[in-house]
């Protein structure tokens, strides 16, 4: 069965080899394209129907994780496998909640690539065994919303709730209670607090 795929990400070195993996395993009439930013990715999605993605969220021009969500929620028939370097709680949490097909850490050899295109191919899901050891070890409280992840970052970088509200055209309530919700979500008793877990689960802060 002829498959088409889209391979995502910003390093040409990586695409070419994956390129390469790919027509390896699904055959060389595989349809292939790649995309090294998020907008040609779009682009591409926009003009074609592809039955696989690998995506790594590391873009340039985009929060990989908020363009992981649009594309499940606008393609939600395509099969998504991350490949990524980020190994934290924080970025597997999100994988998960997306509920992609793979999850692979770019520690992965190129056997394991095969075995995850394969199966994720043939309607299974496949996560390498680091991610399998990361989600079982990961505790799943509630992710922030788009707007609590600019609250969160603004207070690591040390401003108050008047500069945050400020920035981000929000009343200072809007803002306390934003604080609130990742204060309960984190589990923290202070913004110091706060800020240590999330570092320590490898939220993305800058």
């Amino acid at each position: 069965m002829k498959r088409s795929v889209l391979l995502i990400d910003d390093h040409q070195v990586v695409l070419k080899g994956m390129l390469s993996i790919v027509r390896e395993t699904l055959g060389q009439e595989c349809t292939a394209d790649t995309a090294g930013t998020a907008a040609a990715a779009l682009r591409h999605l926009r003009e074609r129907c592809y039955d696989i993605c690998i995506f790594d969220v590391g873009l340039p021009d985009s929060d990989g994780v908020s363009l992981l969500r649009q594309i499940r929620n606008d393609y939600p028939e395509m099969r998504i496998i991350v490949h990524t370097i980020y190994e934290q709680a924080w970025y597997m949490r999100a994988f998960l909640e997306v509920d992609v097909e793979g999850i692979l850490f770019k520690s992965s050899d190129i056997y394991e690539i095969k075995r995850a295109l394969t199966t994720v191919a043939g309607g299974g899901r496949y996560y390498s065994h680091a991610a399998r050891v990361l989600r079982n070890a990961i505790d799943f409280h509630p992710q922030p919303t788009g707007r609590e992840s600019e609250v969160l970052r603004m207070l690591a970088a040390g401003a108050t709730t008047d500069e945050i509200s400020a920035s981000l055209g929000i009343s200072t309530n809007t803002t306390e209670t934003h604080r609130r919700h990742l204060l309960e979500k984190f589990g923290a008793r202070n913004v110091a607090e706060l800020i240590s877990k999330a570092v320590s689960e490898g939220f993305p802060l800058s």
